[in-house]
């Protein structure tokens, strides 16, 4: 989000697109009752109350969701890692190497969408599970191979932060290419959500982990600009992969509502992002996170996100409170 994006009209175009024109057909969806039957209890699970600790600002996380949603999707997830487990042994046999690569889960969805805190809960329930067993679960995000603030000004890019030309896509398929490459430690930039900007000289260290989790916007993307001819893309690097949906009208409010929540919480902290916006009042403050959204987050949601949503293995839709409403399936039967 940026001031600077308030100077352009939305284009009228992207009023007439609709984000899912039709329904796809190679998926099996399921209710949340009906998939949370699928889930066998186990002795030692995490209860519901710790996974909640997990929501984010403004998130809501029920008990329902994580019996009916999450659980059997770690169970989902875990089938497809012994499955790959099981590849990779017969491969490394068969080429006679041995390669110390992990799992690479990647996780898109809509900026608001709550995907950070889905992601952390999906982390928590797989790295519990998979502890007897002495295996690493790793997460990261994709906010850290932004181009820092002052790179995107130069660039004339502020107004255009998440769309896939402000991220530093080479560095991205780097640390991607080492992490799958087995090195020791490989290092991903660290993002500032309260400087909004990628923060100097911290990083975050990757440690061989068994299962690596990559959250981001626009990464199931196969196309970059510039680059419309065949080239390697973020996704290529991915074992399995989910998207968080929801209807665009939703995530506004959401969006909207967590803006007003920084906003208010910024105010007397002014080396918060935020803080430039202290002086509006709500309405104020309201109206601007609105032409924010339908300026920025929103074309880039048409764009380039939502396109992307049907690659996934794993859908996840989620209803206006919050909770998961449906859950689909690639249908690999």
């Amino acid at each position: 989000m940026n001031d600077h994006c308030l100077l352009s009209p939305l284009p009228r175009e992207y009023l007439m697109l609709e984000i899912d024109p039709q329904p796809h057909r190679n998926y099996m969806e399921f209710k949340p009752t009906e998939w949370g039957q699928l889930h066998t209890p186990v002795d030692g699970e995490l209860s519901a109350d710790i996974l909640k600790e997990q929501a984010g600002l403004l998130e809501t996380v029920t008990t329902a969701d994580i019996d009916n949603a999450y659980r059997p999707l770690v169970d989902f997830i875990l089938l497809s890692y012994a499955n790959f487990k099981h590849t990779k042994k017969g491969r490394c046999a068969f080429l006679k190497k041995s390669l110390r690569s992990p799992f690479i889960i990647g996780f898109a969805g809509s900026v608001g969408v709550g995907k950070s805190t889905t992601a952390r809960i999906l982390q928590r329930m797989v790295g519990h599970a998979l502890q007897e067993q002495d295996e690493k679960v790793q997460l990261i995000t994709t906010d850290g191979f932004l181009y820092p603030n002052q790179v995107l000004k130069n660039r004339n890019l502020m107004s255009r932060k998440g769309f896939p030309e402000s991220y530093d896509y080479t560095r991205l398929l780097n640390f991607l290419f080492d992490v799958r490459s087995g090195e020791p430690k490989v290092e991903a930039p660290q993002y500032s959500h309260a400087k909004y900007d990628v923060i100097d000289d911290e990083h975050i260290t990757v440690e061989q982990p068994d299962i690596l989790i990559v959250e981001g916007l626009n990464i199931l993307q196969t196309n970059y600009p510039g680059y419309w001819t065949s080239r390697e893309a973020v996704s290529d690097y991915f074992d399995f992969s989910l998207y968080l949906d929801a209807d665009a009208d939703i995530i506004e409010d959401w969006y909207i509502a967590r803006f007003l929540k920084l906003q208010q919480e910024a105010k007397e902290k002014p080396e918060a992002y935020f803080y430039k916006y202290h002086d509006m009042n709500e309405s104020e403050a309201r109206a601007f996170a609105r032409k924010v959204w339908n300026r920025v987050n929103l074309p880039n949601l048409i764009q380039n996100i939502a396109p992307t949503k049907h690659r996934a293995d794993v859908i996840l839709e989620k209803s206006a409170d919050h909770s998961i409403g449906a859950i689909k399936i690639r249908n690999t039967l």
